[in-house]
């Protein structure tokens, strides 16, 4: 049997619920020594601009995993369909705009031949994805100005890779 001395010392808080809290459970206020409340004022963040992601695609499996990975890297996305409404929204300078080639409804192609052509809009990174097989459409999107046409997989496996690097890159002037 434990003296009542010893199980003071191994139990030392209470639970919510009337029980005793281990000592092992029990964790320090500041997670080392060298750390303390004044230390928590040093590091003041400033607030940060949330990049932005234009996608051009009707896509929902492609859209639904841009977007958990835009969120997960503190990025906001803004899917689009119109060819007016994005050329307007490229003025805004986001951080990259991406496509789906196969897209019909909103004639890709000619959104970033357009793109390219206007100087405000040009140093936008664009990133074009397209079924493997599709040779010709990927050739010519990347006569008409894309900076990266990837097949479908490749941009699946790597849209953390891609986002991450659009994330932290400084804003396009």
């Amino acid at each position: 049997m434990v003296s009542p001395a010893r199980r003071s010392r191994k139990f030392k808080r209470r639970r919510n619920n009337g029980t005793r809290l281990p000592v092992s459970r029990l964790r320090p206020a500041y997670p080392s020594r060298y750390h303390s409340i004044f230390s928590t004022f040093l590091f003041i963040r400033m607030p940060v601009q949330t990049r932005k992601i234009l996608a051009v695609m009707t896509d929902l499996f492609f859209s639904a995993k841009i977007h958990d990975m835009a969120k997960k890297y503190g990025m906001s996305v803004e899917f689009l369909k119109d060819k007016a409404t994005i050329l307007e929204k490229v003025k805004e300078k986001p951080s990259v705009v991406i496509f789906d080639l196969n897209c019909d409804a909103a004639e890709p192609l000619e959104i970033i031949r357009a793109m390219k052509a206007d100087p405000d809009t040009k140093r936008v990174s664009t990133i074009g994805f397209v079924s493997h097989v599709q040779t010709e459409l990927k050739l010519e999107a990347q006569n008409s100005g894309c900076d990266m046409v990837v097949a479908r997989s490749v941009f699946a496996q790597n849209l953390p890779v891609i986002l991450k690097r659009h994330a932290t890159a400084p804003p396009p002037r």
